[in-house]
């Protein structure tokens, strides 16, 4: 049994058991709260549903506090038409927090070609074929295991040819991954940001586990207006991958930030059912759009600028037939 000292130096285990549409808005309200100690459970067998766990310090809150905190998540389930979230609490050591999460991470294969390695781990045989993405994700948000991320991983991998020697713009990055796989894949540099100043620590960590130094991996904190010094005449490929409502809002900024010519840019973080509304959004901002694809509920959004439609010269005069008929 804990001493009494080492349950007052503890920590609450939050445990959330929800719908997979759901973890996303509930990983970014924790965050909103400055709450940043958190992991997501999956299950093999059971995709559609996960389990966001949170700790917080038992000497700054009390039972009634956390409980407090924990309930406006319940409606949650209603905004996506998925059950209420079905919360927890427990008491958890320190000792047992630092290990908890890691042992529900393992290595992950990703498209046809890439692995995401857990930074304490050894590359498993059967994997050694793979390329591989060493990553520990601290307090960041990212770890491969997320639809949206994988379906930017994959499109990053399918379009290999896109991104070698590429500036890549990757707005709002968390623990680095997608800039990192596209290094990885071949791209000359990545400019990377977040409003989250543990995911800049931590994006510049992996960049560092993986052998891109800041020449290549240029983390930025702040979001798209931040980033726009660092891209010139405009990136060749940019990523987001953040909640539907926050592309919508930093869609304006695209133009500053992605060629005007050539260009290519992929959004995840949105579901299917909000698919049509950013691509409405980015329509009446002068972009082409299309649904690249789709992993359960979240879909994957393809954008480029409109090329412009050459028009006809019509002081040109029109082309003569040779041909002589009587």
């Amino acid at each position: 049994m804990p001493s009494a000292s080492s349950q007052a130096d503890g920590l609450w285990r939050l445990a959330w058991t929800c719908s997979a549409v759901v973890e996303d808005s509930l990983l970014w309200r924790l965050e909103q709260l400055g709450i940043h100690h958190t992991a997501t459970v999956r299950e093999p067998d059971r995709e559609e549903v996960v389990t966001v766990l949170a700790w917080l310090d038992r000497q700054s809150w009390s039972e009634q506090q956390v409980r407090e905190l924990a309930a406006p998540f319940a409606p949650l389930g209603a905004v996506f038409q998925a059950p209420p979230p079905r919360f927890s609490l427990a008491e958890q050591t320190r000792e047992e927090w630092s290990s908890s999460w890691k042992r529900h991470w393992r290595p992950d294969p990703v498209g046809n070609a890439l692995l995401v390695l857990p930074a304490w781990l050894d590359c498993p045989p059967e994997q050694r074929h793979r390329q591989v993405l060493r990553l520990d994700p601290g307090r960041a948000f990212g770890t491969g295991e997320h639809p949206s991320t994988r379906l930017c991983m994959e499109a990053l991998e399918r379009h290999q040819g896109v991104v070698k020697d590429a500036l890549v713009v990757d707005l709002g990055c968390g623990s680095g991954i997608l800039g990192i796989t596209a290094l990885t894949l071949g791209a000359a540099r990545v400019v990377a940001s977040d409003v989250d100043t543990m995911a800049i620590s931590t994006s510049r960590e992996n960049g560092a586990l993986n052998g891109h130094g800041p020449e290549r991996l240029q983390v930025v904190h702040g979001s798209s207006k931040e980033l726009v010094p660092w891209v010139g005449s405009g990136a060749d490929v940019l990523l987001c991958n953040i909640l539907a409502p926050v592309i919508m809002q930093l869609a304006p900024d695209f133009a500053q930030l992605l060629k005007p010519t050539g260009g290519q840019g992929w959004l995840s973080g949105l579901l299917t059912s909000q698919a049509d509304a950013v691509r409405e959004r980015l329509a009446g901002l002068g972009w082409r759009t299309e649904l690249a694809a789709t992993q359960q509920d979240w879909a994957l959004l393809a954008f480029t600028p409109w090329e412009p439609t050459p028009k006809p010269d019509l002081c040109r005069p029109a082309a003569i037939s040779s041909t002589y008929q009587p």
